[in-house]
């Protein structure tokens, strides 16, 4: 197999291309580990310390900030963000922070996010996804401008954001806060490389509804052939995590747009703190949390994302019926799937497989670029016909397969060396013309 067919096949499986020379520096100072002295402490001195690493770490980021600007802050209903903005609203004039909001109507994102903004008493910009155009020039434009395989869809809606970057802007980021304190620690960690690799290639699959490869594909064979640290410093499943997912997908996705990200999360103190406690307390990421209510009370009083839509202190009774509230929701939309009222509140951007069914000018750049991509014969194993026409029926829910593959044609359109280069195909075996439809 050539270096570009197994490259197009890695990113039909992870939506990126995941780099086994990748190794996310998280601290400068060596390898995190739990041999910093803090192992042994009680809770509650954890978290006062906690507190202090957290607060040092976001003076430090500011500290960098050498002349007055504009903080911008990507706020959605999570916890990382909200921290940001607890943070500058303590150091600075509410005038000279601005929040901004995206998603679409009925999510947590959208809602909360604004919630935030106004208890926070700061400027809130909101971009409603639902009203972003589709446009093949635009998409292309992406393409080339994050310089990586990503799905385009997705990160299309998240650039939309940097139109409100400016020089006298600096953005902030929670890049890396939830999955340094726990958010993606397994409750069984794998106790091999191989397990960690298995599990890392099934959760990363980007199109759950159908696997877009031969069957014979082996994910886990293109990636890292052992572990970059000790697992008694950091888990295997979260080194996977963090030196691909996180640097190879969720860095370029988050930091795309911005020439002054400030990215406090991956402060060496911090780092070193959070990746120093024993797991127990990074699970769910309770410590995280309590630290967060120990710091910045009053904001995280507000409802969470996290928490499915309510405050982080709530009963145990609440977020059960919470939990059972949102799995009723999700059975009625299996039987009017498209009804907008009926979105999910936990969803991210927008529901793309209602809008692929809903939205004309969707329809018609995915359609035309799955065509195109089909004429070239690089993907013969996929009917694409059928997956689409069974998309259109309601007889499944393609989305992620469709523009997945819609998001490898415009690469290929893009022919940039950094993405999948026109001249590396052989050109009698891909690079046939695509043959517009009349």
């Amino acid at each position: 197999m050539s270096k570009v067919k197994r490259r197009i096949q890695q990113y039909l499986h992870f939506g990126y291309l995941p780099d086994p020379e990748s190794a996310l520096s998280l601290t400068g100072q060596g390898k995190p580990g739990r041999n910093n002295g803090i192992a042994g402490l009680p809770e509650k001195e954890l978290i006062r310390l906690g507190a202090v690493k957290l607060k040092k770490a976001f003076a430090d980021t500011i500290a960098e900030i050498e002349t007055p600007v504009q903080h911008l802050v990507p706020l959605s209903g999570g916890l990382d963000s909200r921290a940001i903005l607890a943070f500058l609203q303590e150091h600075t004039q509410s005038s000279n922070i601005t929040a901004i909001v995206f998603g679409v109507p009925g999510t947590y994102d959208f809602i909360i996010g604004q919630q935030t903004a106004v208890a926070a008493g700061v400027r809130c910009l909101r971009v409603n996804l639902d009203e972003i155009v589709w446009n093949q020039d635009e998409l292309i434009a992406c393409a080339a401008g994050v310089g990586r395989p990503l799905p385009l869809f997705e990160t299309f809606l998240f650039s939309r954001m940097t139109k409100f970057f400016t020089s006298s802007s600096s953005c902030w980021s929670g890049f890396m806060g939830d999955p340094l304190s726990g958010s993606h620690l397994p409750v069984k960690e794998s106790k091999s490389w191989g397990e960690a690799l298995l599990k890392f290639c099934d959760r990363e699959r980007f199109a759950a509804s159908i696997k877009l490869n031969p069957a014979e594909f082996r994910p886990e064979a293109l990636l890292p052939e052992k572990p970059w640290l000790d697992p008694g410093f950091l888990t295997l499943d979260e080194q996977l995590d963090f030196n691909l997912r996180q640097l190879d997908y969720i860095k370029p996705l988050v930091l795309f747009g911005c020439d002054d990200t400030k990215t406090p999360f991956l402060h060496p103190d911090w780092v070193n703190f959070i990746l120093g406690v024993p797991n127990r307390y990074r699970h769910r990421q309770e410590l995280y949390k309590k630290i967060l209510l120990e710091v910045y009370p009053r904001l995280f009083a507000l409802p969470t994302k996290t928490n499915f839509g309510l405050p982080l202190q709530v009963p145990g009774w609440r977020l059960k019926t919470r939990k059972a509230a949102l799995r009723l929701r999700a059975m009625a939309r299996r039987f009017l799937p498209d009804q907008p009222e009926n979105i999910s509140p936990m969803i991210n951007y927008i529901d793309f497989n209602a809008a692929l069914r809903r939205r004309e000018d969707l329809k018609r750049v995915v359609y035309e670029n799955i065509m195109d991509l089909k004429h070239r014969r690089i993907v013969d194993w996929v009917d694409i016909d059928n997956l689409w026409h069974q998309h259109q029926k309601g007889q499944g829910n393609y989305a992620d397969a469709l523009t997945l593959l819609a998001s490898l044609e415009i690469l290929l359109k893009v022919k940039k060396d950094t993405l999948f280069s026109a001249k590396q195909f052989p050109a009698d075996e891909i690079l046939s013309p695509c043959k517009r439809r009349a």
